[in-house]
């Protein structure tokens, strides 16, 4: 799910609160592997000296189910989405960030050295690239793949309509932004692309899962609203019509969370791996196991599975799970034992961080994890609860092995 709308309201607030909050941006370290139970308050994490950024993972190509970089070795997604600017305010936004040093070189040097991210997203707006400011969105998309690459993480670029259009599908939009990109950035091996964030049209417009799945494969015409969308396929052929080769990553269903049917509308073009959003609801409490095997599990059997937007944090609004202190450690212990990589959403305060400070996660530290209105965004609350630390945590794990 797209979580920009509700932190975009509190926009106009940032700047007078981030002068109350201190800033970790400078900090270098490396995060060690402590698991934080729940009611445990977290300690000062241990850090060591900074060592140069590594080369970016690049190359990225698609062998059997797994996703194997430019040296032969897999690719596991540690990463970590960066806010955003997929708005039509995105210049104002940018002045905004500016304040607080978000989408800056802190931002990056911290995900890279703090966090262990090997892979940065940022969700890009196709309408940006339509409405003429072409050169400009283009410029700022470069500095940001120029900050991921030049602190050793690869990048993705992902398209979404949610703070523009919102078409719950791709449109001959979705076609020339990918002729655009594609041009623009295959020649950087580093870069990834995300072909469209979270298709949402509902199934019972669509006479069911089906009929959903061969729109989402080969575009059509939604037969409630009469409105016509082309499919994932029409936007593999764009980016490969421009001779980039670069790593595709292709959504679900059912807002980026369903792949039950993948293996039966696979996609032609090479090259192509599939994402999921495994955000938690009710329906995982009592057998989570099989639902993300029914979801996603066994697809990656077969093809390249990343679940490259997942988050968990206080808010009113469904992505707060009063059960995520317990189910979190069994996600990541799932993905993990299915070679799944990860990309939590996002460094944002209240969500992955407190405050602004990038080497500060969010924790399950309190006696009990609890949702509601009070919880408003950015939670610049410096007890603000959320997975930040759970995921350090993993990534940490993963560095250690």
């Amino acid at each position: 799910m797209n979580r920009n709308t509700t932190i975009a309201t509190m926009q106009v607030i940032v700047v007078a609160i981030v002068l109350l909050v201190s800033s970790g941006c400078s900090s270098k370290g490396h995060a060690s592997s402590v698991t934080l139970k729940q009611g445990e308050m977290p300690t000062a994490i241990p850090t060591t000296t900074q060592s140069s950024p590594t080369q970016a993972p690049s190359g990225f190509h698609v062998a059997g189910n797994q996703i194997l970089d430019s040296t032969g070795k897999v690719f596991v997604a540690r990463g970590l989405e960066v806010y955003d600017v997929s708005r039509t305010s995105w210049k104002l936004d940018l002045a905004r960030d500016n304040q607080v040093g978000n989408l800056g070189s802190g931002e990056f040097q911290a995900a890279s050295n703090f966090w262990h991210a090997n892979l940065i997203r940022v969700q890009l707006a196709e309408d940006n690239l339509a409405s003429g400011s072409t050169p400009g969105y283009l410029t700022e998309i470069d500095h940001l793949v120029n900050l991921a690459t030049s602190n050793g993480m690869a990048i993705i670029v992902s398209d979404q309509t949610e703070e523009t259009s919102n078409n719950p599908a791709p449109t001959q939009e979705s076609v020339s932004f990918w002729s655009q990109v594609a041009a623009h950035y295959g020649h950087n091996p580093s870069v990834i692309f995300d072909l469209f964030n979270e298709w949402r049209i509902p199934w019972s417009d669509v006479g069911g899962e089906a009929q959903a799945w061969q729109l989402w494969q080969n575009g059509g015409t939604d037969p409630t609203t009469k409105k016509s969308y082309v499919g994932m396929q029409q936007l593999v052929n764009a980016v490969r019509s421009t001779g980039a080769t670069n790593l595709i990553l292709a959504q679900g269903i059912g807002a980026g969370e369903i792949l039950d049917q993948v293996t039966s509308h696979l996609l032609t073009g090479g090259n192509i791996a599939y994402a999921v959003h495994p955000y938690f609801n009710a329906s995982e409490v009592n057998n989570p196991t099989s639902i993300w095997d029914n979801r996603f599990g066994i697809a990656s059997q077969s093809v390249p599975v990343m679940a490259d937007e997942w988050g968990e944090y206080q808010s009113a609004k469904g992505e707060c799970f009063p059960g995520a202190p317990a189910m979190v450690p069994q996600l990541f212990s799932y993905l993990k034992s299915h070679h799944i990589g990860i990309v939590g959403w996002a460094l944002f305060p209240g969500i992955l961080i407190r405050g602004w400070s990038w080497t500060t996660p969010t924790a399950f530290d309190q006696s009990s994890y609890t949702c509601g209105p009070s919880f408003a965004f950015p939670n610049m609350s410096p007890t603000a609860e959320g997975a930040g630390y759970s995921l350090l945590s993993y990534f940490a794990s993963q560095i250690a092995q």
